[in-house]
């Protein structure tokens, strides 16, 4: 149990990860998602951004100090996809193991599988 665990929304979070699975009918790589154990989190909205065809919503995701989220990862939260945006990092409190993992979202759809 971390330092910051208190402050954590429980089971927030499945980290959505991409793999290869078998093979389709042409004999191309199909990709699946293997999915994590839930995961505490803390999920806020930081901005939204308009364009004229298109609006972004932008997230930031603060998960426990030693969780495993990589840049092409997918996140399900509350009913909702989103992707991570460049590289997760690590918050660390100088001279200790006590801190958070942040990383960017972006809102993608809602959970359709």
């Amino acid at each position: 149990m971390g330092a910051f665990d208190a402050l954590m929304e429980p089971d927030l979070i499945v980290i959505r990860r991409p793999t290869t699975g078998g093979r389709d009918a042409l004999g191309r790589p199909t990709k699946t998602m293997k999915k994590s154990e839930p995961v505490n989190g803390i999920l806020r909205q930081t901005g939204t951004v308009e364009g004229e065809a298109f609006v972004v919503d932008e997230f930031v995701l603060t998960l426990p100090l030693g969780t495993d989220l990589k840049p092409d990862d997918e996140i399900e939260a509350r009913g909702r996809v989103y992707t991570v945006e460049g590289s997760p990092v690590e918050a660390i409190v100088p001279r200790t193991k006590i801190g958070v993992l942040t990383a960017r979202l972006k809102y993608v759809g809602p959970v359709t599988s």
